[in-house]
């Protein structure tokens, strides 16, 4: 069985500080998976807050997306929790799924990052 890479897209290399800062957008166009890996590096006492972005025209605007789906441990009975963002405030790595369900064009990310620090976002489309 031959196994699919997925695209990996760097929406922020090492970013240290600054406040609404906004990354490309990457077309997203027939993506069977995706998520989104945040991580932080030196991190002491700063932290990184990252947000989605989603449109179906990225020449008509950009809409918050709501629906991540959190890298958390739920009970059978319970749903998958879903989240509008991602918040790094100790060195590692954080990561968020999107649900197969929902489409759309294009995506980018928005931060807010406050030093110390050094992060980074990646999307992996497959």
């Amino acid at each position: 069985m031959v196994q699919i890479q997925p695209r990996k897209e760097i929406a922020f290399n090492g970013v240290t500080a600054g406040t609404g800062l906004v990354s490309r957008a990457f077309g997203v166009d027939n993506a069977g998976r995706l998520s989104l890996m945040v991580y932080g590096v030196g991190v002491t006492a700063g932290s990184a807050t990252f947000y989605v972005e989603v449109s179906n025209d990225d020449t008509l605007g950009f809409v918050p997306y709501n629906r991540l789906i959190s890298n958390v441990t739920n009970s059978n009975a319970q749903n998958d929790t879903k989240v509008s963002l991602i918040q790094q405030t100790t060195t590692g790595t954080s990561i968020v799924f999107f649900p197969d369900s929902d489409t759309f064009n294009f995506v980018r990310v928005r931060a807010d990052v406050w030093p110390t620090g050094t992060y980074s976002a990646v999307f992996y489309i497959n």
